[in-house]
Formats: C-alpha cells, sequence, structure tokens
C-alpha cells in the first residue's frame, strides 16, 4: 500500500483491524480501564506512517471509544422512551410516536444494536471507497428500515393505520435526538415531543420533520426556534 493509499483508509476501517490487533495482543479482550484506553489510542497513532498529513488516523485516535464501545447500550434518551408507562401501554391506537418507539425496542432486542442510519459518518477517503461505504451504509439502513416496518405492521394489527417510510426514516436518521417532555395544563396532563438538533444538523426540508401527527414541537439546542 503507497502512502496515498495508507491515509485515506477510512478511520472505522483503522478501528476494525487495529482492535482486532490489539486483542491478539491482550489475550481476546477489548481495552476497557482508561489506561488501557489511552495505550489503544497511541496504538493507532504508533501505525501512522506520517501523524500529522494522515488525517484517517487521527480520526481514529479521535473515535477510538467507537471500537471498544457496547453497541448493544441504549442511549439514555431511548432508555427514557422506553421506560415510559407510553411505550409500555402501547396499542394499534397509539401515537405514531410511541408506535414508532415500541418498533425500535423491539429492533434493539431482536438485533442487539441499533438501526444504521443512512447518513455515513464524515471520513478521510479517496473518491472511489467513499463512493462504495456510501453504497454500503444506504443498503444496510435500507435494510433495517424494512425490518423496522415489520414491527410496525405487528403493532397496527388490526387497525387500517399505516406510518409512512418517510416519517420511519425521519425516525430513524434522529433516534439519538428523540425525546419527550410531560406537561399539565388546566389541570390535564398532555405530552410534548421533540427532536434537539445542533445548528448544522437541523433540516433543510422541515415539512419532513412536521409531517408526524404525534410531533408537536421541534426544539433547537434546547430552545424555541
Amino acid at each position: 500500500m503507497d502512502d496515498f493509499q495508507h491515509r485515506h483508509v477510512p478511520y472505522f476501517v483503522l478501528l476494525i483491524k487495529f482492535l482486532q490487533q490489539w486483542k491478539e495482543q491482550n489475550g481476546g479482550k477489548a481495552p476497557q480501564t482508561f489506561a488501557e484506553k489511552q495505550q489503544f489510542g497511541e496504538f493507532i497513532k504508533s501505525k501512522s506512517r506520517n501523524w500529522i498529513e494522515e488525517e484517517n488516523f487521527q480520526e481514529a485516535v479521535k473515535f477510538a471509544h467507537k471500537a471498544y464501545s457496547d453497541p448493544s447500550r441504549v442511549p439514555d434518551n431511548l432508555d427514557r422512551i422506553f421506560e415510559s408507562k407510553f411505550v409500555k401501554e402501547v396499542n394499534n391506537s397509539s401515537e405514531d410516536f410511541w408506535i414508532l418507539s415500541e418498533a425500535l425496542r423491539r429492533f434493539i432486542e431482536k438485533n442487539h444494536i441499533l438501526p444504521v442510519r443512512s447518513a455515513m459518518p464524515d471520513v478521510t477517503a479517496d473518491t472511489d471507497n467513499y463512493l462504495k461505504l456510501k453504497r454500503i451504509f444506504e443498503k444496510k439502513a435500507e435494510h433495517d428500515r424494512e425490518e423496522f416496518h415489520t414491527f410496525i405492521k405487528e403493532l397496527l394489527a388490526g387497525s387500517n393505520r399505516s406510518i409512512s417510510e418517510e416519517d420511519v426514516k425521519t425516525f430513524v436518521e434522529n433516534i439519538f435526538n428523540l425525546n419527550f417532555i410531560e406537561y399539565r395544563y388546566n389541570n390535564s396532563w398532555g405530552v410534548v415531543f421533540k427532536i434537539t438538533f445542533s445548528p448544522e444538523q437541523f433540516p433543510k426540508n422541515l415539512t419532513l420533520q412536521l409531517n408526524w401527527k404525534s410531533l408537536k414541537l421541534i426544539i433547537i439546542n434546547g430552545t424555541l426556534p
């Protein structure tokens, strides 16, 4: 592999390779302690031919935690949703948000991992490899959404309701940003659903984000737009 190819290997490919090498040298175990995680970062850095120029190796060190993190761990925001009474008591007349949330819970329970989002992480790679990886991500994301739909159909069985592919995609693409707020008004309780976006994440197509019947509020950086 020449130097150009070496500095354009995507960082997650490097992480897979170097984690395997690490395990071979450490009794089959991934880095666990803080010291081991620091050593793993140095291990990756030592494999670089030119640390200053090889941005892919810098990315690999920056995102090294992805190599040894538990892929089955449910993010805190989703754990809160899954533990809510609205998911535990979901039925085919529940709001779309809760149907989608329960479908996601079942997906994770079966696969022990979150569904893949179609947007590939920003990586340093040559054009050919980038396009190949992009197609792989998109194909896997499409497969996961198809499986996701099977859980939705199970939950909506016995009703004439459906949830569109666009809504499913919107939900899955933003699973790390989902949450809800319970509130009380005039002696009655209600629920507001939200997706939290940073400015660079804010969707260009706002209409798509608002076409859920259940989605009442979008919060940007924790404040009303």
